[in-house]
């Protein structure tokens, strides 16, 4: 306090802006002074200030005074303006102005011009006005605009600070007089009055999906704050659209843009059905179901007894059988009969266009009547039965009931030994019965009840131990080989045939092997030697005369005739006991019915079980003149053999006293 007190010939004053405060009595008598600015940071002004100091002649008191002491200015009898620049009249102490002039102009803010006319201390002035120097700063309302900062009144001279704050979603691009400051500061030298230009914000909607397997989103992009933009969830093939990650489910979706956000779609697969019919005799299905899209699964079906799964609808084959589940699908299982399988250790059954083929070496499964795996099946519809070489013996009821009106001849091939229980009963058209070389048991009913059987030949040279109720029709005709003749006439079982009816046949040669086919021919017959083949399951001969097929030979591996088909001519079908016979070239078997001096062609075929051919031989050859038997050169003492004659163009067949046409029947 009294820093600068009486200092008489102080003439001026600077207060730097650090000053906050001017002390009691500071320039107490200083009369020198003649002008007085309060800087703005000062906010008190002590008492006794400015006492006695008569020489000053104006005043300024900054906007930050709030408080003046008694007796500040007492006594500043030359005062002839006084300035005071803050908005509020500042609070005045005790006789503050005494001894002033009252009738000075005092100029204040044009805003609180009232304000000071009725504050203690300066409603005492009588000229209280508006300060000239004082002007307006004023920014017009934008309804994008949020806040404005610095507007009002200011003095020439001051620094205006205006600072735009816009509203959410907008911002500030420029003012009216194309200056782009925010804070914008200037010097106020007049009235002004500003516009603020604003813009939408520029907001980016991004997108995204939970996997990228499963789909895209179309409609992501940068936009306007408030603009209407439309969001689409494409799913890939196999997947579907649930729900946004904010949890809604619209699709297409509709988004009002107000700030930077993704939205994320997510899918899931699809649910397909994968429904499996049961085809006629599929008894059970495993797989079938609702599935995810991409789902690995396995079907596997389950047929009756006596079938099997075959394929499924679109023709696969597998069972179990594996996919990818891709869409709704829809499969068929279809059945079949079974047509193959085991019947030994070793052997093995085949169906085949109604031939039964047993292959495979060793015993053949025994079964009870109706148990063997062909029989529930195929019994009605086996027109051919094939025993391939290797099957050692015939399993019990393997062939019960076989009752195809075609299977007319049964084969037992030399390998077999022995023959079980029932094996052939009821075969009920079975007609010609050929017994290989190694039998050497036929068990209890073995043919029982096969009442047709009326031509048996057997090769074994040792008679096979046969049980007696082994065959029903001991009246059958049974040919033997002629060096055991006297001893099937006397051995168990075989002695119950009719001894007239039991005749030999040739001991077999082991031939020599030829590669052609040799034709001797005469009048009205030719007589054909043809390799024998270890691979055949039988032969096939056809003669042809102009083109036109005159017969047919068939004859299983061992040269027993098994069918003879005549031109239409003629008629008929043969199944004999004829036999091509063994010679050392091969089978030879003699064709009689031919027309003298006429030429013919001829064709043997090599056949498998299945009746396809191996190997085929042909050639040509021409008969000479006459016919060599004729019926009234014919005696009639019977013979021991079959013997052939052509009378009036039909063949006739003769064994013992009995002669029979090319079917069978018997004549007289």
């Amino acid at each position: 306090p009294a820093a600068f007190r009486t200092c008489s010939r102080l003439t001026s004053l600077t207060l730097p802006n650090s000053v906050t405060t001017i002390g009691d009595s500071a320039f107490d008598g200083c009369s020198g002074l003649t002008s007085v600015t309060i800087p703005n940071s000062v906010t008190t002004i002590g008492k006794y200030a400015f006492y006695g100091c008569d020489g000053l002649t104006s005043v300024t008191i900054s906007n930050s005074v709030t408080t003046i002491g008694d007796f500040a200015f007492a006594h500043c009898t030359d005062l002839t303006s006084i300035t005071c620049l803050t908005i509020t009249p500042p609070t005045c102490g005790s006789n503050c102005f005494y001894n002033v002039n009252k009738s000075i102009p005092v100029c204040v803010p044009v805003r609180s011009v009232d304000a000071y006319k009725q504050a203690d201390g300066w409603k005492e002035f009588s000229n209280i006005q508006a300060n000239l120097n004082e002007v307006y700063v004023y920014v017009v309302s934008d309804s994008n605009m949020d806040a404005i900062e610095g507007t009002g009144y200011y003095f020439k001279g001051e620094t205006c600070t205006l600072t735009i704050t816009p509203k959410y979603g907008y911002h500030f691009t420029q003012w009216s007089d194309g200056n782009t400051d925010n804070p914008r500061s200037f010097v106020v030298t007049k009235d002004s009055i500003f516009t603020a230009q604003f813009d939408k914000n520029t907001y980016t909607i991004s997108t995204a999906v939970n996997d990228n397997q499963r789909g895209t989103v179309q409609g992501g992009s940068s936009t306007l704050y408030l603009d209407k933009i439309t969001l689409t969830a494409i799913p890939n093939y196999g997947y579907h659209f649930t729900q946004w990650t904010d949890g809604n489910t619209d699709n297409p979706r509709k988004v009002v843009v107000n700030e930077d956000k993704t939205y994320t779609a997510q899918f899931d697969k699809n649910q397909y059905v994968v429904t499996v019919n049961k085809g006629e005799h599929i008894q059970s299905v495993v797989g079938a179901g609702t599935y995810e899209y991409m789902d690995e699964i396995t079907l596997s079906v389950t047929a009756e007894t006596h079938y099997c799964f075959d394929h499924w609808s679109d023709g696969n084959t597998d069972n179990p059988r594996s996919f990818v589940v891709t869409q709704d699908t829809t499969f068929t299982a279809i059945s079949a009969k079974i047509t193959s399988g085991k019947c030994g250790d070793n052997l093995r059954w085949n169906y085949n266009d109604d031939v039964l083929v047993i292959s495979g070496t060793g015993t053949m499964y025994d079964y009870t009547q109706g148990t063997a795996p062909w029989m529930p099946m195929f019994k009605d519809s086996i027109s051919s039965l094939v025993i391939n070489n290797g099957c050692t013996s015939i399993g019990n009821f393997a062939f019960y009931g076989l009752s195809n009106k075609n299977l007319k001849t049964i084969d037992i091939p030399n390998s077999v030994e022995q023959i079980g229980q029932y094996a052939f009963a009821n075969c009920e058209y079975v007609k010609n019965l050929y017994l290989g070389l190694s039998l050497e048991k036929i068990s209890a009913k073995a043919f029982a009840n096969d009442e047709r059987l009326i031509y048996i030949t057997c090769y074994a040279i040792e008679p096979p131990l046969l049980d007696e109720s082994a065959f029903v029709n001991y009246d059958a005709y049974l040919s033997v080989p002629c060096e055991s003749q006297a001893d099937y006439k006397v051995s168990k079982g075989w002695k119950l045939f009719n001894k007239e009816n039991i005749s030999c046949i040739g001991a077999e040669e082991t031939p020599i092997a030829t590669d052609d086919v040799i034709v001797s021919p005469e009048d009205d017959k030719a007589t054909l030697v043809w390799p024998a083949d270890d691979q055949a399951a039988g032969y096939s001969i056809e003669i042809s005369k102009d083109g036109v097929v005159f017969c047919t030979l068939k004859f299983n591996a061992h040269g027993q005739l098994i069918g003879i088909a005549f031109a239409p001519s003629r008629g008929g079908e043969l199944r004999t006991m004829q036999a091509a016979e063994m010679t050392a070239n091969g089978w030879q078997f003699t064709v009689t019915g031919l027309t003298p001096g006429s030429k013919y062609a001829y064709t043997v075929d090599v056949v498998n079980a299945q009746q396809q051919s191996i190997k085929q031989y042909t050639g040509e050859f021409t008969t000479t003149g006459g016919i060599s038997t004729d019926w009234n050169q014919l005696t009639d003492s019977p013979v021991d053999r079959f013997t052939k004659i052509i009378k009036d163009n039909h063949l006739l067949i003769f064994r013992g006293d009995k002669m029979y046409n090319a079917a069978g029947v018997l004549m007289k």
